[in-house]
């Protein structure tokens, strides 16, 4: 169970004396030789179960069901003054410490009605559902639609491509993208966009139709993605470094017919036909008058665990990115455009900067070395921009300089280091570091924490803040009923953002959005991030890593996210990944790989991690790396760590 504070208690809860009479009455009515003990017991253990998200989880049936099951206990303990205790061996102190005040009521609820699976008990009352609702970003109670939606009570966000044409008539001549190669104007983007749009109407494409998009990063693929969504149709972006059989399957799944290309792409399209935008001219006057489909982008997951699955993001959700006041570029802004087409950053960059009017620094095609990006963020005045974690990381250790005429750098899509952010914000006491959080399926950002100040040395984890408009979050137990403030529970989220499901998979969309239809969340389509937070004190969301990334090592229950954060925490460490791999002896062990710079860092490193983390917590294995190896997507590459690969300088 992945939890910041990892000591077991041998405390226990007490339990009034009310609840061991009513206790004593069901035991003495049910004529079953079950004891007040026994069910006491059991009514705790099942709290506990749905608190510490144990394997099992609580009994399936009601209190008195499973109290006579064979495998019920243990028993709680009567106490002379009248009330019980029952012992939380194995619980983890924070865990206690939210439960203890909780058991009675869970307890009397439970007793109150005992053919009542004790699986949907609520473990909150209707004071702290109201303080849990403040702080997951709307009155969720009140929305019972079954399909994603504007928030209760607000309208329908307009489209951001409308937003940016709206742009271009207000400020026709400020420059909207700019390259190696020159510069557009928000008049001359909306031209050169109309234009393509119009070749595609000509071409037959229609409302909701799939177009492909194949291009390098450059200004003809802005003006291609405007293009599409001025259309009314749905982008699908595409990668020509991507297998064929990725290609096949990314064009073919939408029913590709038509892809924008850049240039030739003779051989590179497995299906359907190209189209090159190379020979279309601008047009002015107004777009081509389509209505705005649900489905504004199919973006394809990684594939890491299977066939890449089509995530169906919705005009909707990309309208409240731009209307969120965190992401807040506005004209005199210059924001990097650095992410591939493919990867939903992308999303943020391209449309929240053109839909408020700033100015889109497109960086050059290809990967960049950090010198190279250093220079490009420098060389171009860049005022915002959006790193994944692991290139903040770098930047912030080997350049952090460039940050210097920055006022807003956006980060996230892995664990950021609070070392690293505490070394830009003292380099730069103007810039703000905006750790932004969300699964694909959210569209882009479903959190977002804002950094002004470095945080206090010791600092274990940075915030994912709180909800970003027109979305709102839930932490559940496996039920899916939510949990207590400062209890660990699965993140799901709903509102604004929600994908449309999947692409052609109806069963996988269904168990990944659901809509429940008992208890506090009950008719509200959700999405299921898979991960675990918790919420602090002041309300906002502390992320404890992946649910299904956990693992048993000799027994344990290990999740490496909650590791991976005590060796961050460790002097020296720049970055870290831990994984778990086979033991030669036998088994499975935790390594951990530490990006630092003095090779008897690992000694130190073990030293601390044994102060602070249980023994079967502390990696077996240290290997201290220039540089952790990243994905094409920024991310850190675990299979090329497995390979022994890390980055050179």
């Amino acid at each position: 169970m992945p939890s910041r504070v990892t000591g077991h208690t041998a405390r226990t809860v007490r339990l009034d004396a009310s609840v061991v009479e009513a206790a004593e009455a069901l035991a003495a009515g049910a004529g079953t030789g079950t004891t007040a003990e026994r069910i006491l017991g059991t009514a705790c253990a099942a709290l506990v179960a749905r608190l510490c998200r144990t394997d099992s989880g609580a009994p399936a049936g009601g209190v008195l069901r499973a109290a006579g099951a064979p495998d019920a206990g243990p028993d709680a303990v009567l106490l002379p003054d009248g009330s019980a205790e029952f012992a939380l061996a194995g619980v983890p102190a924070d865990i206690a410490d939210v439960l203890g005040p909780r058991a009675s009521r869970f307890v009397a609820a439970a007793l109150a009605e005992p053919e009542r699976p004790l699986a949907h008990i609520e473990l909150i009352d209707a004071r702290e559902w109201r303080r849990l609702t403040a702080w997951s970003g709307g009155d969720a109670g009140t929305d019972p639609r079954p399909d994603p939606g504007s928030a209760a009570g607000e309208p329908a966000a307009e489209a951001a491509y409308r937003m940016f044409a709206d742009r271009a008539l207000r400020q026709p001549d400020a420059v909207a993208v700019s390259t190696d190669e020159g510069e557009l104007t928000y008049r001359g983007l909306l031209e050169r966009a109309n234009g393509i749009a119009r070749a595609l109407a000509d071409r037959g494409i229609g409302t909701g139709d799939a177009v492909g998009l194949l291009f390098d990063r450059g200004a003809d693929s802005v003006a291609a993605t405007l293009a599409v969504a001025m259309a009314g149709a749905t982008s699908v972006p595409l990668d020509a470094a991507y297998p064929r059989a990725r290609l096949r399957l990314m064009l073919s799944g939408p029913g590709v017919a038509l892809t924008l290309t850049g240039a030739d792409a003779d051989g590179l399209l497995p299906v359907g036909e190209a189209l090159s935008v190379a020979g279309i001219g601008p047009a002015p006057g107004p777009p081509p008058a389509r209505p705005t489909p649900e489905v504004a982008t199919v973006m394809y997951t990684s594939g890491s665990t299977g066939t890449p699955k089509g995530v169906r993001l919705t005009h909707r959700g990309v309208a409240r990115l731009v209307e969120d006041e965190r992401i807040d570029f506005g004209p005199g802004d210059r924001v990097l455009h650095l992410a591939p087409a493919t990867f939903d950053a992308s999303l943020l960059e391209v449309w929240c900067t053109l839909a408020r009017g700033a100015r889109l620094e497109i960086a050059p095609p290809g990967p960049l070395t950090l010198t190279e990006l250093a220079d490009l963020i420098t060389g171009r005045g860049v005022t915002a921009l959006w790193l994944t974690a692991g290139l903040f990381h770098q930047m912030a250790e080997h350049r952090p300089d460039a940050f210097a005429g920055v006022r807003r750098l956006f980060t996230g899509g892995d664990v950021v280091s609070p070392h690293h952010v505490a070394t830009v914000l003292s380099h730069h006491p103007g810039l703000t570091v905006v750790n932004g959080y969300g699964p694909t399926e959210n569209t882009t950002f479903t959190c977002c924490h804002v950094l002004r100040e470095p945080p206090p040395p010791g600092t274990a984890t940075v915030p994912i803040g709180t909800p970003v408009h027109r979305t709102r979050v839930h932490l559940v137990d496996r039920g899916g009923h939510p949990v207590p403030p400062g209890a660990p529970g699965e993140l799901w989220t709903s509102g604004d953002g929600l994908a449309a499901g999947y692409l052609g998979l109806p069963e996988q969309s269904a168990e990944r959005f659901p809509v429940p239809d008992s208890g506090r969340l009950r008719g509200i389509r959700c999405y299921r991030t898979g991960d675990l937070a918790r919420f602090r004190p002041d309300g906002t969301l502390e992320f404890l890593g992946r649910e299904d990334g956990q693992a048993k090592v000799n027994g344990h229950r290990i999740e490496p996210g909650e590791v991976e954060q005590a060796v961050l925490a460790q002097p020296g460490v720049r970055g870290a990944c831990v994984l778990v791999e086979s033991d030669p002896l036998g088994g499975k062990r935790l390594a951990a790989y530490i990006e630092g710079d003095d090779r008897r860092l690992a000694k130190a490193v073990r030293a601390g991690l044994r102060a602070v983390l249980p023994g079967y917590l502390v990696p077996a294995r240290y290997i201290v790396i220039d540089r952790l190896p990243l994905t094409a997507n920024g991310k850190i590459d675990r299979n090329r760590l497995r390979a022994g690969e890390s980055e050179s300088r």
